[in-house]
């Protein structure tokens, strides 16, 4: 059993999926029953899903103003995308396969910290690269 919030990153179809130090490879996801099917697998690569996240404020609970910063906390809008992952060799770290998954996209709200940085400031980090 894992958290829901890293199942998304971590199960899908041909996943390599780590577990008290043995090796295993997701073969079947079910999203209805929220089920990931897995193999003993010896492998020597790892995978890294292949994502697209985007975040849409809708409220604003607390908000404090600072130095060229304006820093916010509140309610937010998640979609995220699994598009696919990559595979990529353990020792190298080098990716050698991308394979492409179509998978159900995930909407949900949550709160969030956010922080707004003032023309000036990037400006500065613009001209003095810090």
């Amino acid at each position: 059993e894992i958290e829901e919030s890293t199942a998304f990153f971590r199960v899908y179809e041909g996943a390599i999926f780590l577990y008290q130090g043995e090796t295993y490879i997701v073969t079947k996801v079910d999203f209805t029953n929220r089920l990931g099917y897995i193999r003993p697998a010896e492998v020597r690569y790892f995978t890294r899903a292949r994502d697209i996240t985007d975040v849409h404020r809708f409220s604003e609970l607390k908000r404090r103003e600072t130095r060229g910063f304006v820093a916010h906390h509140g309610g937010v809008y998640v979609t995220l995308t699994i598009h696919g992952f990559w595979k990529i060799w353990q020792v190298s770290e080098q990716v050698f396969d991308k394979v492409d998954l179509d998978m159900p996209v995930i909407e949900f709200k949550t709160k969030a910290y956010w922080i707004d940085v003032s023309d000036a400031i990037r400006e500065h980090i613009s001209k003095n690269g810090r």
